[in-house]
């Protein structure tokens, strides 16, 4: 686990039913082991960096129970660490959009 995490996230009503939205994750340094962050042989520490990934939304009503979504991660097209294991390494994904329509019952 990381020492220091931080999320934020923040959406704003514009006029014409839009709604836009923009957030973003820090995820400090950490090691791959709690047992062994120190490599025995070299002494080198075992440590990923930390990283800031932002993130933002836009929503357009279409009717009362009905919207188009559109959600974009990782704006910056940051490469960094998401996961990491004593053996091996989860790379964080690239930038990446999500749309769709959100219904309301």
């Amino acid at each position: 686990m990381p020492r220091h995490t931080f999320t934020f996230w923040q959406t704003y009503r514009l006029p014409a039913k839009v709604r836009i939205g923009a957030g973003g994750n820090f995820v400090g340094a950490r090691t791959a082991s709690s047992t062994v962050p120190i490599e025995p042989i070299s002494g080198l520490i075992k440590q990923a960096p930390g990283y800031w990934v932002f993130n933002g939304m836009v929503e357009r009503s279409i009717t009362e129970h009905a919207a188009l979504h559109a959600n974009v991660y990782n704006l910056a097209d940051r490469y960094y660490y998401d996961q990491l294991h004593p053996s091996h390494i989860v790379l964080g994904p690239a930038r990446s959009a999500l749309i769709g329509i959100r219904f309301k019952f």
